[in-house]
């Protein structure tokens, strides 16, 4: 529980701070949302490459070697990561890092309305 809440905690501070930072590109330098996406998910992708190789290259091996999963992951990197990135950096560019961010989570309880509506039930407790 305790490595849970520390995960959280610092995933927080470093979601807030990667924002400053690419308002700050951005703003400051001119670079466009499109390379900062591109930058961070290629650091990303070998971060968690080498994590998982150092962990387990086993798992790493059989996921390559599994067709059905590449697919899955290339659609989820694609159409759950990327776009998330591009629409997040492109809202810090028109407006700011803290506006970028509450449009964002804001992303999340549009979605959980949704499947309310679509299940015809009430949001629960726990969501």
């Amino acid at each position: 529980m305790a490595r849970g809440i520390v995960c959280a905690l610092a995933g927080g501070v470093c979601w807030g701070f990667s924002g400053t930072c690419a308002q700050l590109l951005m703003n400051d330098y001119g670079a466009p949302a499109e390379w900062i996406t591109c930058v961070r998910m290629v650091i990303a992708a070998a971060f968690f490459l080498f994590l998982t190789a150092v962990r387990d290259w086993r798992d790493l091996v059989a996921v390559f070697r599994d067709r059905r999963s590449l697919v899955q992951i290339a659609l989820f990197a694609v159409f759950g990561v990327l776009l998330t990135q591009m629409s997040y950096l492109n809202a810090i560019r028109y407006t700011s890092a803290g506006v970028g961010t509450t449009i964002e989570q804001i992303g999340l309880v549009l979605i959980m309305l949704y499947v309310c509506v679509r299940a015809r039930r009430l949001p629960r407790v726990r969501e």
